[in-house]
């Protein structure tokens, strides 16, 4: 790989150098140029690298999640990947599963041949066209669970102090780790003929079960509390997140339905 020759000021704001980073700004001494195989040394770092690599953050939020929190939260930030990043990569990974493998389309199947018979074209057209959506934005619409679960959490751990957007980076990192370890059970839909509906339990199960040892860890709490809040979390998580999705739908199928019918 070719270098260029070593500058004496940040390339971004023109301070001096003195080290492999500028004490002004922040930005990395970059000498060499940008090919194929730095662009995939960068990506493997990113995934394997053990201060704040996604693969140690996700070790870390299984051996001790509540430090992980406490730490990021106090300031010690560098050695874990950033919520925001762990959660886009995260949600990233199961949606490549979820709707790559066709999960999703088994999933809504299931549904289609349990709720939406006898319904009108019309009323037929708009569902699936509201499905589509979904399974375009499914995404998005998982990140969505995190704001409600942290004004859940907040409520249920006022005695913590922590204000809203720290509850927002304990459910970023604890949904996200919760959402991955799914991962097992989705792969198993898509790879058998075990019922969706069936599944969703189990991995509904897991989510619950690692919930309570996060909130365990984080919140200093016994067992039976943890595991009951945990459960409140993602009941009422769930049911205010329906209740938004499904006011967010009526428009949309209003709309579909009056086009389908011009």
């Amino acid at each position: 790989m070719e270098t260029t020759q070593e500058p004496t000021e940040c390339k971004t704001c023109a301070a001096p150098l003195s080290g492999v980073y500028c004490s002004q700004c922040g930005q990395r001494l970059i000498t060499r140029r940008i090919t194929l195989r730095a662009l995939f040394s960068e990506l493997i770092s990113l995934i394997t690298n053990t201060d704040r690599g996604l693969l140690h953050t996700f070790w870390m939020l299984l051996k001790n999640p509540g430090k992980v929190v406490h730490d990021y939260i106090g300031g010690s930030t560098v050695q874990y990947a950033s919520p925001l990043r762990y959660t886009l990569v995260g949600t990233a990974l199961v949606t490549i599963v979820f709707i790559g493998m066709g999960v999703y389309d088994r999933q809504m199947a299931e549904m289609d041949s349990m709720m939406h018979q006898g319904h009108t074209p019309e009323a037929e057209m708009a569902t699936n066209q509201i499905y589509a959506l979904m399974r375009q934005y499914y995404q998005l619409i998982s990140i969505l669970f995190i704001p409600i679960f942290a004004w859940i959490t907040r409520l249920l751990f006022r005695k913590s102090r922590l204000n809203y957007a720290e509850h927002l980076v304990t459910n970023a990192y604890f949904n996200t780790q919760a959402t991955l370890l799914m991962t097992p059970f989705l792969l198993a839909v898509a790879l058998t003929s075990v019922k969706m509906s069936s599944m969703m339990w189990v991995s509904m199960l897991a989510s619950v079960a690692y919930y309570t040892l996060a909130l365990r860890s984080a919140f200093d709490q016994k067992w039976l509390p943890a595991f009951l809040k945990s459960v409140l979390v993602y009941v009422l998580g769930t049911i205010i997140y329906t209740l938004v999705m499904g006011l967010l739908a009526i428009p949309i199928s209003i709309y579909m339905v009056l086009k389908a019918k011009m």
